[in-house]
């Protein structure tokens, strides 16, 4: 009897171990993982806000003292960075960019413990490698997609698709942890049945999808109104639905290792916080069951899927480098005008134009130069201060538009070294930079394949124009942003244009030698109702 109590009390003192270990790794995942932000611009920039501000003020005024201004603008920028050499700052920037998972598994204090129970094994010491991990998870998330493929189809033909990575995982350019991915789901039973209509009151880049000859079989028709149009609202709904089931199953779950985390009780699927109508995907999390590599992967897995159609011989008005294109690239999602124009009144469910397949592709086959240029601007865009500037899709959209100049279209294909020069890389990022500066002038993004379809540019912006139509409001221009009345100064929106517009420009000086000219980015104009192509910086 005492022996069995000491047995049971040993098994008590290892699982406690065990739990306060784990407990221990998890904390130290969690401070690793911030190691994507940059610590020394963000607490400097934090510590010296309003001298910058007034630096930038200065500056920005023209006045008899913008030599001053300049000269301190140039030692703020030091300060901002730990290297003198630009090249090298953004190739560490580059290499730094994605979370090493050794850190947990070979670093921690306790990993030690994990190794002997069984919990974490690493004799293959090459299996945790960044590279290799990402490849690792990224394999098991692309074939879990295909399971919910085949599960999808099984339990509802009307629904059956193909499955598509598109985004930064399947491009290879993701940072930070490899835990965000993203699916096309071409939904092929109704893009056999779907034509593309237009509406006059559709803006850019949406289209109405008819049924190309009448719908006969009953368990259709409730996806098409009484015109025959398709309800697209309704059908990304149903799928939303029929994908959460089978994610929810322990079918699932075995196949994969994988299990579905749902904060909603499964007889309320759909029915989420946010307006499901106006969003293009269906975002889910999962959380891995077994080690991979064996490494226990400590992270939740984000997966982003949209269901689409691809309507055959089916070609966008107003749509530019067809020739950058394959057949299927050009897929309609399901997301409403309303989403970015909130102006326009509610009308027959639409459909988005998307060319996200040819611009992941485009990416995926590019020099490794670009897909570094891209994963540096996006840590930057996010990770530079406190604030977050521009979305991914912008900074892609903007990287697109500079491959199109003479001089960086050789980077469009891997036909030569794979080496990622320094000096490539800066000159690429400064590219990138002055085009989502550009854009922020004119207050749009022009889509790359659909220039008439704009898109906002900051990701704090919740409409297409919103800044500009705050500051027209107010009859301002950004010189007076810098002495807003007090009742202005309490707008958060003007708040977030003056922060947006001052530490996006010190994001972009940062790269710059003292040498270099510290330009504006602005509209001569605040204009929202007018349209300008900004093709050079407006000082």
């Amino acid at each position: 009897m005492l022996k069995t109590k000491k047995v049971d009390d040993t098994i008590e003192d290892n699982d406690r171990k065990t739990s306060n270990g784990y407990e221990k790794i998890q904390e130290h995942f969690s401070t690793q993982i911030s190691c994507v932000r940059f610590t020394k611009s963000s607490g400097f920039i934090a510590k010296h806000r309003c001298d910058i501000a007034a630096c930038v003020r200065d500056y920005f005024a023209d006045s008899s003292t913008v030599q001053e201004s300049k000269l301190k603008m140039h030692e703020t920028l030091r300060n901002l960075t730990d290297d003198c050499d630009k090249a090298n700052d953004v190739l560490n920037t580059w290499r730094g960019g994605r979370y090493d998972y050794r850190d947990v598994t070979d670093r921690s204090p306790v990993a030690s413990l994990f190794k002997q129970e069984n919990f974490l094994s690493n004799k293959d010491e090459s299996a945790t490698e960044p590279t290799n991990m990402f490849a690792s998870i990224q394999t098991h998330v692309n074939k879990a997609m295909e399971e919910l493929d085949k599960a999808i189809t099984k339990r509802d033909r009307r629904f059956a698709c193909e499955v598509i990575p598109v985004g930064s995982a399947y491009e290879g350019t993701k940072i930070g942890c490899c835990d965000e991915f993203d699916f096309n789901f071409v939904i092929t039973t109704l893009s056999s049945i779907c034509k593309v209509c237009y509406s006059p009151e559709s803006p850019p880049g949406f289209v109405l999808l008819k049924a190309s000859t009448t719908v006969h079989d009953e368990n259709l028709e409730d996806l098409f109104d009484q015109n025959g149009n398709l309800n697209t609202r309704m059908t990304k709904f149903k799928f939303e639905t029929l994908a959460k089931q089978v994610l929810s199953s322990a079918t699932f779950s075995d196949l994969t290792d994988l299990e579905f985390i749902d904060s909603l009780p499964l007889e309320e699927f759909g029915l989420t916080h946010r307006n499901v109508a106006t969003k293009l995907n269906t975002r889910v999390e999962l959380t891995f069951t077994k080690p991979v590599n064996k490494c226990h992967v400590l992270h939740k897995i984000s997966i982003d899927l949209v269901p689409a159609l691809h309507i055959k011989d089916w070609w966008p008005e107003y749509a530019r480098r067809k020739e950058l294109c394959r057949a299927d690239d050009c897929l309609i999602v399901f997301t409403q005008p309303q989403s970015k124009y909130p102006w326009i009144g509610w009308t027959e469910p639409h459909g988005f134009v998307s060319f996200a397949r040819a611009d992941s592709r485009m990416l995926h086959e590019s020099h490794p130069v670009v897909k570094a240029a891209y994963m540096v601007v996006k840590r930057m865009s996010s990770h530079f201060c406190q604030h977050k500037f521009f979305p991914s899709h912008v900074i892609k959209t903007a990287l697109l538009w500079c491959l199109d100049e003479e001089d960086l279209m050789k980077y469009r294909s891997t036909d030569y070294s794979d080496e990622v020069e320094g000096d490539e890389l800066l000159y690429l990022v400064q590219n990138i930079l002055r085009r989502l500066l550009c854009f922020a002038a004119q207050d749009y993004v022009p889509s790359y394949f659909l220039p008439k379809c704009h898109q906002p540019v900051w990701l704090k912006e919740r409409y297409l124009k919103q800044y500009h139509m705050r500051l027209y409001q107010h009859g301002l221009s950004y010189k007076d942003l810098f002495s807003l009345s007090e009742q202005q100064s309490h707008d958060e929106v003007l708040i977030s244009i003056k922060t947006m517009f001052t530490f996006c420009h010190l994001m972009y000086w940062s790269l710059l030698s003292d040498n270099d000219d510290l330009k504006f980015f602005v509209s001569c104009t605040i204009n929202p109702l007018r349209e300008i192509s900004y093709d050079e910086p407006h000082e």
